[in-house]
C-alpha cells in the first residue's frame, strides 16, 4: 500500500459505504484527480452559505494528499448532498444509497455548480467543458432511420455520465456469440431496442435506434445492474470474466471515426447492502481493495479479483475504463488471467499514430468522434434541459 491510497471512515450506523466507494473512484481516476486539482473555488461558490460539493471534493481531496493519517471523514460531501437534496429525500445522513445514483449525484452537482461559474483553471487554461462532462461525459445523438420508407426522424440527443447495461443480457448475448468483445456485447444489448417510424402514421415499421458518439470522455463508466439481489456465484463469475482490462469504444459505437482503447482501472462492487471498490495501483502493480477504512492488496491479477468477489458475493456495479492516453502516470496495464475460451486482450503500448496520441487539450471540446447522417448534420438537434435516456438503456435500482 503507498501512502496516497487511505480508506475512508464509515462508523456504525452511518452507511457511508455507498459514498465512499464514489470517492475512492473520483481520486483513483487520474482523469479527474489531476484536472480537479487544477481549480480553486469558483468566486460564486467560495460565498455560498449551503454546502457545495466542489468545496467538500476540495476538502477530502486535500486531506487524501496532504493528511498524515490513514484514514479521511467523508462528512463534507456526506452533508453536501444531503442538503442539496433534501427536497427529495435523497442521500440523507445516516441512509444507506445507491452508489451509482451517488456517483452521478456528485457530477451533477459539480456539473451545476461550474456551469457558467467556471471557465478558467488556477493555470489559465480555458476550458470550454466542465470537468464533469470532459472526463464522465458521454454525449449520444440518437435517431430512427427507417429501413422501409426511408423516413428520419429528428435527432435527439442523450447526455449521460454512467452507460448501463444488465448482467443477464451480458450474459445471454455473450452465450450466443462468445466471440464477441465485452464493447460489442453492450452494443447489441442497446441494439434491441425498436421505435416506431418517424413517419407512423403510414408505415408501422419498428426499427433499430441509430446512435452517434458525439463526444468521448476521458473515463468510461459502466453501470452493470442485476435483476437480482442474490445471483447465484455462477453469475456473478460469468458476468467477472466478461470484463476486460482493455476496451475498444468504437466496438460500443460502431460508428465512431476511430479506435479509441480504454483501460480498466477500478470497479465498484455491491453485496447486501454494502458497497467495496478495486483499483489498480501501478506503482506497486497491484490491487487493493477499498472497503471502507481497509485498504489492502489483493493480488497482481484480475484472478486475485474474481476470487475475491466470489467468495464474498461481491457483484460488479460500477466499471472505471480510463483512457489510455490520460493516464501517464499509470503506465502499466494489469496484468489478467484470460478466462477460457476468449482471446487476450492486447497488452501492447498504444500504436504511435494520430488517433492514439494525446489530443491539444485545447480542441478537446470540439472533438467530434463519429458523424450522424446527412439529415442530422443538416438541423443540429437542440440540447434537452433535462438528461434523456433510450429504454434499451434504462436502469432498474439494484438495492443498495
Amino acid at each position: 500500500m503507498t501512502t496516497i491510497d487511505k480508506g475512508l471512515q464509515n462508523l456504525p450506523g452511518q452507511n457511508n459505504c455507498f459514498l465512499n466507494v464514489c470517492i475512492q473512484g473520483l481520486w483513483h481516476l487520474s482523469a479527474f484527480r489531476k484536472q480537479f486539482s487544477l481549480y480553486d473555488v469558483p468566486q460564486a461558490l467560495s460565498k455560498s452559505k449551503t454546502p457545495t460539493v466542489f468545496s467538500a471534493l476540495k476538502v477530502i481531496f486535500t486531506q487524501y494528499q496532504f493528511a498524515e493519517g490513514t484514514l479521511i471523514p467523508p462528512t463534507a460531501l456526506r452533508k453536501a448532498l444531503h442538503v442539496i437534496y433534501e427536497e427529495r429525500a435523497r442521500f440523507k445522513i445516516n441512509d444507506i444509497d445507491d452508489a451509482a445514483e451517488a456517483l452521478e449525484a456528485v457530477l451533477t452537482c459539480l456539473e451545476n455548480e461550474l456551469s457558467g461559474r467556471q471557465s478558467t483553471a488556477s493555470s489559465g487554461i480555458t476550458r470550454e467543458l466542465t470537468l464533469p462532462k470532459k472526463t464522465f461525459g458521454l454525449r449520444i445523438v440518437e435517431q430512427v432511420e427507417c429501413t422501409r420508407c426511408r423516413a428520419v426522424s429528428e435527432p435527439w440527443v442523450s447526455d449521460l455520465f454512467i452507460y448501463y447495461t444488465w448482467a443477464t443480457a451480458l450474459r445471454t448475448h455473450h452465450r450466443k456469440k462468445p466471440s464477441l468483445p465485452f464493447g460489442s456485447l453492450l452494443f447489441h444489448i442497446a441494439d434491441e431496442d425498436r421505435r416506431s417510424c418517424a413517419n407512423e402514421d403510414h408505415c408501422k415499421a419498428k426499427n433499430h435506434l441509430s446512435r452517434y458518439l458525439v463526444r468521448e470522455p476521458d473515463v468510461f463508466a459502466v453501470g452493470i445492474t442485476w435483476e437480482s439481489d442474490e445471483p447465484f456465484v455462477s453469475d456473478i463469475l460469468a458476468t467477472l470474466d466478461l470484463i476486460p482490462l482493455q476496451l475498444d469504444i468504437k466496438h460500443v459505437f460502431p460508428t465512431a471515426k476511430r479506435s479509441c482503447r480504454y483501460t480498466l482501472r477500478g470497479m465498484i462492487c455491491y453485496y447486501g447492502r454494502h458497497y467495496d471498490s478495486y483499483f489498480y495501483n501501478s506503482v506497486s502493480r497491484r490491487w487493493l481493495v477499498f472497503d471502507d477504512s481497509i485498504v489492502k492488496e489483493v493480488g497482481s491479477s484480475w484472478e486475485n479479483i474474481r476470487e475475491r468477489c466470489k467468495r464474498g458475493r461481491y457483484q460488479p456495479a460500477v466499471l472505471f475504463y480510463e483512457l489510455a492516453d490520460q493516464r501517464s502516470d499509470f503506465p502499466n496495464i494489469p496484468p489478467s488471467t484470460v478466462p477460457s475460451g476468449k482471446p487476450a486482450a492486447s497488452t501492447s503500448p498504444p500504436p504511435s499514430t494520430p488517433a492514439a496520441q494525446k489530443p491539444d487539450q485545447e480542441k478537446l471540446a470540439d472533438r467530434v468522434v463519429s458523424s450522424p447522417p446527412t439529415g442530422a448534420q443538416q438541423q443540429a438537434p437542440s440540447v434537452p434541459t433535462q438528461t434523456e435516456q433510450p429504454a434499451a438503456e434504462a436502469k432498474q435500482q439494484p438495492a443498495p
